[in-house]
């Protein structure tokens, strides 16, 4: 299970409503069970089904992330698709036009946009690209 603690969800949730950080919310064991609960509900599969299968979990709670801040991408009001289109664009060296930096990440893609599948995804074009310039060399 992977289990991203994010805000606005990440303020209020578990046992401190008051809250203005996830840091104090529920430990890693209480959320893994609420997502069992609900994957229980789900799926019709029993809780003790779900934990015996239970192999890992993470929890992550981006905002207290020291890198990430909580950070996420998002289209200003007035923003348009072409925007995303315009950030997946590979860096050029003006002098020769060959590509020495390649953009990933879930603002870099119109599937998924601000998801980790979207990022995903964008991180396989982006190495496939890497890789189809390293072999024009």
């Amino acid at each position: 299970i992977l289990a991203h603690i994010f805000p606005p969800y990440a303020y209020g949730y578990g046992a401190d409503s008051q809250s203005s950080s996830s840091s104090s919310s529920n430990n890693n064991l209480e959320v893994v069970k609420e997502v069992l609960v609900v994957l229980s509900r789900m799926f019709g599969i029993s809780m003790s089904a779900l934990q015996e299968r239970l192999l890992d979990y993470i929890v992550t709670r981006w905002d207290d992330e020291s890198y990430s801040r909580g950070s996420y991408s998002y289209l200003r009001p007035g923003g348009h698709m072409q925007h995303l289109k315009d950030l997946q664009a590979p860096l050029r060296r003006t002098s020769t036009g060959e590509n020495i930096v390649h953009f990933a990440g879930e603002a870099c893609t119109t599937v998924g946009f601000q998801c980790v599948h979207g990022a995903y995804i964008s991180g396989e074009k982006a190495a496939c690209e890497v890789a189809k310039d390293l072999k024009k060399k």
